[in-house]
């Protein structure tokens, strides 16, 4: 399910691999370099689920890998990480972010930034 800036995703299985989870963000208008305030809430199973993230603008674009990292960090099997699987699901979520960061493909990224 899609909102501007939300994006809402759930997989209904038995056991600890369901989810319901939605991924919101916001813009840090005033800081240079701009940041990027992720929020992933939800659960994972039958545990509630309420994390925070912040990436650099030049790095948002890697929302998707942030999510994984903590997924898996809190118990998601490895073969169901990947819960944004579907372009159809992320790529408008994707494409908004970018566009309010003034960010198009090829854009340089600070290394710095990188893990």
């Amino acid at each position: 399910m899609r909102a501007p800036g939300r994006l809402e995703i759930e997989h209904l299985a038995v056991g600890a691999c369901g989810f319901h989870l939605i991924l919101t963000y916001q813009l840090e208008p005033v800081r240079t370099p701009r940041e990027v305030h992720f929020r992933l809430r939800g659960t994972l199973g039958d545990q509630p689920l309420d994390e925070a993230f912040v990436l650099p603008a030049d790095r948002a674009f890697d929302f998707l890998h942030e999510v994984d990292r903590r997924l898996r960090l809190k118990g998601l099997p490895l073969a169901e990480s990947r819960v944004f699987t579907t372009h159809a699901d992320y790529d408008p979520f994707f494409a908004e972010l970018q566009s309010a960061l003034g960010r198009h493909s090829g854009d340089p990224v600070d290394l710095s930034h990188l893990d």
